[in-house]
């Protein structure tokens, strides 16, 4: 008996990575599983979730910042002989999506069993036990069901229901079978509409339907080794419900069953945004996770010392509370902080060996560790990570967000929502034309000091999703790191285009030392643009091509380019199309695949570098005035940012051999510069 027990133990995928830029500028430098919640590393309840179900052996999925997430668990007892099981690292840096993630998967062929599909950002305390055993005699009464989904039965509006991560299931009751998906909309009207097929109902003749737009969906998936074979043969599954569940359930051809597990007496959810953060971390301090609460110090790779007293207070040992300060209701300091004289924290998680100066006061936010706030400050409704420095008399308002090692001289004053980030990456996307400051002193003279490594935006701290489908900006760490990396490998190319230059007379380009994808990819988007297929059947051959390949974005981006490049010349020389319009007429429609290509600063630079080098290349007057309309027009779309491109003039105008192309791209430089001036 316990042997076919452990014959039928489970595996488990962990998807570290959100694909998402909900926790910017936070997640810039630390992964949103690697935040505190409550003074632990979120990762640290899906993991010890995972140990309560029984799971014997662990996949961590890791994209951005895999490194970081990879000397966290080295270091942590889930690497010991008695971790309850067994952790592996799979790095998958090119995956932009879950879809990406789980095709890598499926290459590897490391699942052998049922698994457990979940992100590396769920808080959940359900018995798993009856859940798992439920699956399986699903699977075995229905040989073509595929997933158990489990869900949360909650109030449409509940507080830890994100809107944007949820969607109505209809399923056939009793046995509920999910016949339909439907992802919510959130800014449509109609998204209070549901259209069930027919064919649905008719299904449905003999038993019950049942709607729910009442579910929390935690993103905790029962799966069959045929998930990750399913996102390989369909290479458009990108999200997991969106594509994923509404494809196999509206495919005729599949011929899977999904299920779904609704619980409703116990808790599970997830760090979807800093609202769900937020509410999560309330229910910790409340209790609604046990026996995942700080005072049962229970984590076993995050030993803490709490103890709970009266109102939900829990205070680590070694903590030092000056006179007459105020400890209010449903409050977590960490072991070594120091509250001042008068000082008052109420609805608040204050992290480790952190300074609070005397009557200041802290309420409904969140302190990570090693943070100093000087006398007579207000911060009420932020976040304040780790080493930041917050001096007197200062006031961080609701929804500021005071990212890693940010440090604010005395008298500073936010605008609500201001973001503040020390990473100079992200300058031109966290600021404001009124720098997110009020001040009773002029708030150039305030950052005067730390003005080269301050970036600061206005952005609101927003509850909702907007920012939903926008893919991760990756790490410090990945995306600084990159333009080093990058341009030492453009650098490199230049050394071969300059020995190529020379023989181009504008015909197609036969690099031998190019490899069998730029090939293939060249020749797909060629044929693609040649016969007017359209941008979505464009994105779609060249999909599937670099998935059957395996190939880097930097070679579809290379291949992109210069085939783009080729069919404006061929405008230009053989149909007598003006420039402007040839420019406009190619990449004003295929321009957009480049949206699916890059996903950080450092794919932007080097797309940018590549339409370079395809003009360059080229070996004619035309290059210089297709990159810079070919800029401009990307520049429009959104998908070349003001100071990605100024970074790249800086960079280009060091070396001889893109002298050519700089005459053309100097007027739109020009043109960027008296605009960042006139915002500045």
């Amino acid at each position: 008996k316990k042997k076919g027990r452990k014959d039928q133990s489970l595996q488990a995928v962990v998807l570290t990575d959100s694909y998402q830029r909900r926790f910017l500028p936070l997640s810039s430098e630390k992964p949103r599983c690697l935040l505190p919640l409550a003074n632990i590393p979120v990762i640290e309840y899906t993991l010890e979730f995972l140990a309560s179900c029984q799971v014997r052996e662990v996949f961590l999925v890791c994209s951005a910042h895999a490194d970081l997430i990879r000397s966290y668990i080295k270091d942590s007892s889930w690497s010991k002989p008695s971790s309850p099981f067994f952790v592996n690292i799979i790095k998958s840096s090119e995956s932009r999506s879950v879809g990406d993630a789980m095709r890598d998967i499926d290459s590897k062929a490391i699942i052998d069993s049922d698994f457990l599909l979940i992100t590396g950002d769920v808080v959940a305390n359900i018995p798993f036990d009856g859940i798992l055993d439920a699956h399986r005699a699903r699977r075995a009464a229905d040989p073509n069901a595929i997933m158990t989904s489990i869900t949360r039965k909650v109030s449409a509006t509940h507080h830890t229901r994100a809107i944007a991560e949820t969607g109505t299931f209809v399923v056939s009751k009793p046995s509920n079978r999910v016949l339909m998906y439907q992802p919510n909309k959130v800014f449509e009207a109609s998204s209070q509409k549901v259209c069930i097929d027919k064919d649905i109902l008719d299904e449905c003749k003999d038993g019950q339907l049942g709607i729910h737009n009442d579910l929390i969906d935690c993103q905790i998936d029962i799966c069959s080794p045929d998930v990750p074979v399913l996102f390989t043969d369909n290479f458009d599954y990108e999200d997991l419900r969106k594509d994923f569940v509404r494809g196999v359930l509206t495919s005729d051809l599949l011929g899977k069953t999904i299920y779904i597990h609704t619980v409703d007496d116990h808790y599970a959810a997830r760090v979807c945004n800093f609202s769900t953060y937020k509410e999560l971390a309330r229910n910790i301090l409340g209790r609604w996770t046990y026996p995942m609460v700080p005072d049962s110090n229970s984590f076993r790779n995050v030993p803490t010392s709490f103890k709970y007293r009266r109102g939900n207070k829990y205070i680590e040992s070694d903590v030092s509370i000056g006179r007459y300060c105020d400890i209010g209701y449903e409050t977590l300091i960490g072991a070594g902080t120091t509250l001042g004289p008068n000082s008052s924290v109420s609805s608040s998680c204050v992290g480790r060996r952190c300074s609070i100066g005397e009557n200041t006061r802290i309420t409904n936010s969140f302190l990570f560790s090693d943070v100093t706030v000087g006398r007579h400050s207000n911060i009420e409704g932020a976040i304040v990570a780790d080493g930041a420095a917050i001096g007197d008399n200062c006031l961080i308002p609701s929804g500021c967000i005071v990212s890693f090692g940010v440090k604010l001289p005395d008298n500073t004053k936010l605008n609500p929502g201001t973001k503040l980030t020390a990473v100079s990456t992200f300058r031109s996307t966290y600021r404001s034309a009124s720098h997110g400051l009020s001040s009773e002193e002029d708030s150039s003279d305030t950052y005067e000091s730390d003005s080269d490594d301050l970036s600061l935006s206005n952005d609101l701290f927003d509850d909702s999703d907007a920012e939903s489908d926008h893919p991760i900006v990756h790490s410090r760490t990945h995306s600084t790191g990159s333009y080093q990396k990058v341009q030492t490998r453009l650098r490199t190319r230049r050394s071969s285009i300059n020995s190529q230059v020379s023989g181009l007379s504008g015909s197609d380009i036969d690099d031998g030392s190019e490899s069998k994808f730029e090939r293939e990819a060249r020749a797909s988007i060629d044929r693609a643009v040649s016969n007017n297929h359209g941008v979505d059947v464009a994105k779609l051959e060249l999909t599937t091509l670099r998935l059957a390949m395996n190939a880097p974005y930097t070679k579809v981006r290379r291949a992109t380019a210069d085939v783009l490049v080729k069919h404006v010349e061929l405008l230009i020389s053989k149909e007598s199309i003006p420039l402007t319009a040839a420019v406009q007429k190619i990449f004003g429609e295929y321009g957009p695949m480049f949206s699916k290509q890059v996903f950080n600063d450092a794919d932007r630079l080097d797309l940018l570098y590549s339409l370079a080098e395809a003009c360059l290349m080229r070996g004619n007057e035309n290059g210089s005035a297709i990159l810079m309309h070919a800029s401009m027009l990307l520049y429009d779309e959104d998908i070349l940012p003001e100071h990605v491109i100024l970074a790249w003039w800086r960079d280009v105008s060091k070396f001889d051999d893109y002298k050519s192309l700089l005459a053309g791209m100097k007027t739109f430089i020009d043109w960027l510069q008296t605009a960042e001036e006139e915002n500045d």
